[in-house]
């Protein structure tokens, strides 16, 4: 999906007022390379700090570590791909299971993994990330 060049977003909620928030062709640049990195994005000391934190701003990129960031629709790809294989794998799964499902290293795998768990998706028990009980079942 292409990145747009603004996104609204609403700042003030008392008078649902509506922020254009734009980006400058080096943060669209940056977003647009996040987000066809994939699962496997540069290191964040080897990206522009002041780009990155606009795109943080507007949600537009996530921190996963204190060297990765990843794009959101990709953080959302492997949040679906890992809970459809721990749905296959009696409700958990083990960072060498991720990461043959993801295709990638150890490095990005376990990344992702202590991610979903902050974002209590899962949550680890010994060498396992258990699906934690989602609302609605």
């Amino acid at each position: 999906m292409p990145p747009s060049v603004g996104r609204e977003r609403r700042t003030d909620h008392s008078r649902q007022q509506v922020v254009r928030a734009e980006l400058s062709p080096a943060q669209l640049a940056l977003e647009q390379t996040l987000l066809t990195a994939g699962i496997e994005p540069p290191l964040t000391n080897e990206l522009d700090q002041d780009d990155l934190a606009a795109l943080r701003a507007q949600g537009r990129a996530t921190r996963v570590s204190k060297t990765l960031h990843y794009h959101p629709d990709v953080l959302a790809d492997v949040r679906r791909r890992v809970l459809e294989l721990a749905d296959r794998n009696r409700g958990a799964v083990t960072l060498a299971e991720v990461r043959t499902e993801l295709g990638t290293s150890r490095k990005f795998a376990q990344a992702l993994l202590e991610h979903l768990d902050s974002e209590k998706v899962t949550i680890r028990r010994g060498d396992e990330h258990h699906v934690r009980a989602r609302a609605g079942g």
